[in-house]
Order: C-alpha cells, then structure tokens, then sequence
C-alpha cells in the first residue's frame, strides 16, 4: 500500500535584502561582501510561552516570598529567600524578553 506523505506547511519570510559592504584590510587589497539582512519575524507562539513562564514564576516567586515571611526556622528561612530570589531573577529576565518581543510586533506593524 502506498502510504500519503502530508507535506509541512511552509512559513511566509520575507525575502532577505542584500546589501554589500566594502572591508579594507590594513595591509592587503579591499574586499567586497555581500550580506543579507532580514527583519526579525513576529511569531505569536514565542510570545505566549514567554507570557506562560513569566505567569509561573512570577507565582512561584509571590509563593516562595509568603513562605519566608510566615516560616520560623532558620534553615526554611534561607531556603525560601534563595528560591524567592532566584524566581525574581527569572521573572525579571522573561519580563525583558517579554518587552522585547513587545517592542518587535510595534516595530514590525510600523
């Protein structure tokens, strides 16, 4: 039996404009280059799953914070500041990323 084989859907890209540079060497003869700069593309999937870790560390950073200030021993004390402070770094760092591809559909609808 011959079996269908389904073909991947192709995505749209824009097609790269060319642009040529000249590079001078201190000692040697000057070389021309070709390079192909394109736009970064807009794509909606990164977003949500950067807004869906962003939302889970955020939550586990609030939680990890409500732990240290009700816990009494010292050790659980330590614990949950240091996990509290990591999901803070983790939750600025996707809140950067988050801002960036923000900044990049504004740039692209322009």
């Amino acid at each position: 039996m011959a079996k269908k084989v389904r073909k991947k859907a192709r995505r749209k890209t824009r097609a790269p404009r060319k642009k040529t540079i000249t590079i001078a060497p201190a000692l040697g003869k000057a070389i021309e280059k070709s390079l192909t700069v394109r736009k970064p593309d807009y794509d909606g999937r990164k977003l949500r799953l950067v807004l869906g870790n962003l939302l889970f560390f955020i939550i586990i950073f609030v939680l990890s914070t409500i732990l240290y200030t009700i816990s009494a021993a010292d050790f659980y004390k330590s614990l949950f500041f240091m996990l509290s402070f990591i999901f803070g770094i983790f939750s600025i760092a996707l809140l950067m990323v988050l801002l960036v591809f923000v900044f990049i559909r504004v740039m692209n609808n322009k």
